[in-house]
């Protein structure tokens, strides 16, 4: 079975001046489909191998649904504090690897230190081992937590112009907002209600994992979990503009770096019939697996990724791209990389390709 490189395209056409930007999602559902009939440790080697994306999160989730499936509908799995930790490891890097790399690269002016690089890239390499073992002793996933808070401060600290040059970089997207009830909230998806709905839906329409929907198009990631603890529904509620969803993730890092809480959860919910999910808070969104068990065997497993959320035709991310690319399309370059920044605030872990319907392509 082919595992292609998954990516999504933006095919802009200049003729079109009121909806120019053709979202185009080429990911697919092969990696959990190669998973399922497979022995559970074997679907977690291949989440480790093939997921280039948070495989410390993919793993996270595997175990807790299949942990769950046991249980009685209704029923939390409550996940061990190592695994908790690991976890909440890898979203502080990616986090940091994001602003320090992927945000960079799209902003004049923002350099991050080699000395902030090559520490971000040891502390990586030290989860990776540490996941890596059946069974993470808690005082070694507590101190690469400890770690990872002490980067987020000194990264904080040393990179103050990058941060600037970011926000500032993102003022040009000011005037685009969206509507608060777009947010999805964490608790919303705590439902066993829904998350059973999801399974059911999955199970006769596996294109919804590419296409995810809850009353509409929806956004999870920091902002909806920094508006989620809002005591006012109203100011929880209330519109956001593109660089909101940037702040959230420096936000977030500044409370892990003043040892708050963590956001980054994992548990496990039971659906009834050998059938359990794993939710995952990572830095990107809420990480759903869905997992039917037989026997020791991963019968079936379905993934929903929070990219899919954000990545698809019609979505809040499209019609901002709409918005934005339909008063510049004399200006190519301009427009590509404002739609790079774009996707980037959404979620800057997928590669995004965009083609000129009358010129060339541009990576």
């Amino acid at each position: 079975m082919a595992l292609a490189r998954s990516s999504v395209s933006l095919i802009i056409d200049k003729g079109a001046h009121d909806s120019p930007v053709t979202l185009i999602n080429t990911r697919n559902d092969a990696i959990a489909r190669a998973c399922s009939g497979q022995p559970l440790p074997v679907v977690r080697l291949m989440l480790r191998s093939l997921l280039g994306l948070c495989p410390v999160a993919q793993c996270a989730a595997l175990e807790a649904a299949a942990g769950a499936a046991g249980l009685a509908a209704g029923e939390i799995l409550r996940v061990a504090e190592p695994v908790q930790q690991l976890a909440a490891v890898e979203a502080v890097l990616e986090t940091l690897r994001v602003l320090s790399l992927d945000l960079r690269s799209l902003v004049s002016r923002a350099h991050v230190s080699d000395a902030s690089l090559k520490t971000i890239g040891a502390l990586r390499a030290g989860l990776w081992q540490a996941s890596g073992r059946p069974k993470c002793a808690a005082d070694e996933a507590a101190s690469l937590y400890e770690q990872a808070a002490a980067l987020a401060m000194l990264w904080l600290t040393r990179e103050k112009k990058t941060v600037g040059s970011i926000k500032s970089a993102y003022d040009r997207f000011e005037g685009m907002t969206l509507e608060g009830t777009k947010l999805l909230f964490p608790e919303e998806l705590a439902s066993v209600t829904l998350l059973r709905f999801f399974y059911d839906e999955l199970e006769r329409t596996p294109e919804f994992a590419l296409e995810p929907r809850l009353m509409g198009y929806r956004i999870p990631g920091a902002l909806a979990r920094l508006r989620s603890r809002y005591e006012s529904s109203t100011e929880a509620r209330r519109d956001f503009s593109v660089k909101d969803l940037v702040v959230a993730r420096l936000v977030e890092l500044r409370h892990v770096a003043a040892g708050k809480p963590a956001p980054y959860t994992v548990y496990g919910v039971g659906l009834g019939e050998n059938t359990g999910a794993g939710v995952v808070e990572t830095a990107r969104g809420t990480l759903l697996h869905f997992v039917r068990r037989e026997g020791e065997t991963v019968a079936t497993l379905r993934i929903m990724a929070p990219t899919e959320w954000s990545f698809q035709a019609g979505s809040p991310l499209n019609q901002l791209m709409n918005r934005y690319a339909a008063e510049r399309l004399s200006t190519p370059k301009t427009t590509e990389t404002g739609l790079k920044m774009m996707s980037a605030a959404f979620d800057a872990c997928t590669p995004v390709y965009i083609q000129w319907k009358r010129g060339e392509h541009h990576a």
